[in-house]
């Protein structure tokens, strides 16, 4: 039996070898990895589109059912890829110290798992102004060995006069008027002193605006951030098919041009740490890593 895609045969080991592959000739090129640490590449599909469906080789048209391929990861270490690159490892060998796994979920992990993220969802899609807002749907997955993994974009809201999706273009209006203003005042012959006088003044209410809007948006960064803990904190310890020893890990993609909100941030916690502490230190436990 055979599956196509774009007439490539798609089988879990064509996957992994794929992955493999990757990590082989690209993996040493991740600048920012220490020696120590290790980069995983993960192929998920709780998602339909990576659904398939097998045929008899003798009856082409002839469906036999709907497949799933399971949740493929690979790890390895950075070391070895560095070491694999200079080439004083083979390709063997390089395979046979990787981290291979791939696990298909029940179905009550599958349920497990969407009512987390289902909460995750709820939680932040309508948040109001000044606040971060969800964008679009919560990703998520399990790997046997490490735990829960959760991921989703969120965009900041700004004031409804004010939105911060539109902050170039209102600085441009403000600019656009700043410029009017220098023109009626040489129509009228204003001398010097009151012309800087008008530019200065339009110069800094357009920077006392930028600088409330980037403590605005900081304020709801944190907020977010102390809300997404809670949230982990009540709900993470729901999750019945993570076990003790094993990760919840929330990866959030962020929508900001400000330098001092990251791009991405990951929150991750041992699940026993959400079952044998309180809640407040367990909030205090979750460990937040930006990027």
């Amino acid at each position: 039996m055979q599956t196509k895609k774009n007439g490539e045969e798609v089988t879990e080991e064509s996957v992994t070898n794929k992955i493999v592959e990757f990590l082989r000739d690209y993996g040493s090129t991740i600048g920012q990895l220490s020696h120590n640490q290790k980069v995983m590449v993960i192929y998920k599909t709780n998602r339909p589109k990576n659904e398939f469906f097998i045929f008899h080789s003798d009856e082409e048209n002839k469906k036999v059912g709907r497949q799933t391929l399971p949740t493929i990861s690979v790890a390895a270490n950075a070391s070895d890829l560095k070491t694999y690159r200079s080439g004083n490892l083979s390709d063997s060998e390089l395979r046979n110290r990787l981290d291979i796994n791939s696990v298909k979920p029940s179905e009550e992990q599958e349920k497990d798992l969407r009512v987390m993220a289902n909460i995750l969802e709820t939680a932040f899609e309508d948040t109001g102004e000044q606040q971060f807002q969800i964008r679009g749907s919560v990703d998520y997955l399990a790997l046997d060995n490490y735990g829960a993994l959760f991921s989703f974009d969120i965009r900041y809201i700004g004031q409804s006069h004010f939105d911060f999706s539109g902050l170039h273009e209102a600085l441009q209006d403000m600019r656009k008027d700043l410029e009017k203003a220098r023109a009626q005042i040489n129509d009228f012959n204003a001398d010097r002193e009151v012309r800087d006088s008008i530019a200065t003044k339009k110069r800094e209410e357009v920077q006392a605006k930028h600088a409330e809007e980037k403590e605005n948006i900081k304020k709801a960064y944190n907020q977010f951030i102390k809300d997404l803990k809670s949230t982990i904190t009540d709900y993470g310890r729901t999750l019945h098919s993570i076990e003790l020893n094993q990760q919840i890990l929330v990866s959030v993609t962020l929508d900001t041009h400000y330098e001092e909100i990251p791009k991405r941030i990951d929150l991750h916690v041992r699940k026993s740490i959400l079952e044998n502490n309180s809640r407040e230190q367990a909030m205090a436990e979750i460990q937040v890593r930006e990027h």
